[in-house]
């Protein structure tokens, strides 16, 4: 979760550098590899284009979100966690999708093959 955390700030410090913003942050599993190429952003469905959606899998971590919602996905996990302000005895999988869930006030989609 911290190096979640530390790789969104690296983004946000390179916008600052740039003066610009990213449409999308991704972030995903270091050792998740695809066996061909991701499809096109505009063939993912209406749902994950307008990112009422947050996209993840049970198994690998890939979540790709609008900028404005990104903090709260790819960083804030991280404060929840370290403040103690979550439900204990579960699996990171779990606490990242309940946290995500209560990030966005919304349910999300999840992934199960």
């Amino acid at each position: 979760l911290f190096s979640r955390q530390q790789c969104f700030r690296m983004v946000e410090a390179y916008e600052r550098r740039r003066k610009m913003s990213f449409d999308l942050v991704t972030t995903l599993r270091a050792d998740l590899t695809f066996p061909f190429p991701l499809q096109p952003w505009c063939t993912w469905g209406e749902d994950m284009q307008s990112m009422k959606n947050a996209y993840i899998h049970r198994h690998d971590w890939l979540h790709t979100t609008s900028r404005d919602v990104a903090e709260k996905v790819h960083s804030n996990p991280y404060d929840v966690y370290r403040n103690c302000s979550h439900e204990g005895g579960i699996m990171i999988e779990e606490f990242l999708f309940n946290t995500i869930q209560v990030q966005l006030n919304r349910t999300v989609h999840r992934e199960y093959d």
